[in-house]
């Protein structure tokens, strides 16, 4: 957040193309300590510009409509979406994956997934989403969070991974056998998971 401070007070002071030059250093900063966190799938991290390979790949497959400024491209041939910047240097802002009607047998393995990938999650809430959170230190643990709520420790948050779906996490169903089968599918609703940065994204709708 320091150096989105310093743009402001350069955007006020200095000239239009001295302004733009900061907003940009701003950015760049803002993207180096979103990408040392690591956080994507496959070659597609967070913060981290894409390959002239990629850009080239994401051309022949761009979504029609995306918010602007970015573009919006399946990841491959799976169901994962990036979103990037569309101007140079093209960092990955965002990646997500929504699936309509998924069953609880689905649910269960998208949340495997994502825990086998980033470890136990910062916080449930609502029974209805997980949320991974980190700052400039890594992964926000379940104990630094209960200390802010406390009003103990303080933290910035830096990038989320969030997931949320239709069915409660933590519902009822039968142990084993076709009666589990038959229950899993006959639960079903949309599962939602993103990878983002606020700090990243407020860089982009401030340009």
């Amino acid at each position: 957040m320091a150096a989105v401070a310093v743009f402001c007070f350069l955007a006020a002071s200095a000239s239009p193309g001295a302004a733009l030059f900061a907003a940009a250093d701003a950015a760049g900063a803002v993207a180096a300590r979103v990408a040392a966190l690591d956080l994507g799938f496959g070659r597609y991290v967070l913060g981290v510009p894409l390959t002239p390979e990629q850009w080239d790949s994401a051309q022949q497959k761009l979504f029609a409509t995306s918010y602007p400024g970015t573009v919006r491209f399946p990841a491959g041939d799976g169901e994962l979406v990036v979103v990037a910047e569309a101007a140079p240097p093209h960092r990955v802002l965002a990646i997500y994956q929504r699936r309509e009607d998924a069953d609880r047998s689905a649910l269960r393995r998208t949340v495997a997934s994502l825990m086998d990938r980033f470890g136990e999650p910062t916080t449930v809430a609502h029974d209805r989403m997980i949320y991974w959170a980190y700052d400039n230190a890594g992964k926000i643990s379940q104990e630094r969070l209960e200390a802010v709520r406390r009003g103990e420790a303080t933290i910035s948050v830096l990038a989320t991974v969030k997931l949320h779906t239709d069915l409660p996490l933590g519902g009822q169903r039968p142990a084993a056998g076709p009666e589990k089968e038959t229950s899993d599918k006959a639960q079903s609703g949309a599962v939602y998971f993103i990878l983002s940065s606020p700090v990243l994204s407020g860089q982009m709708v401030r340009r």
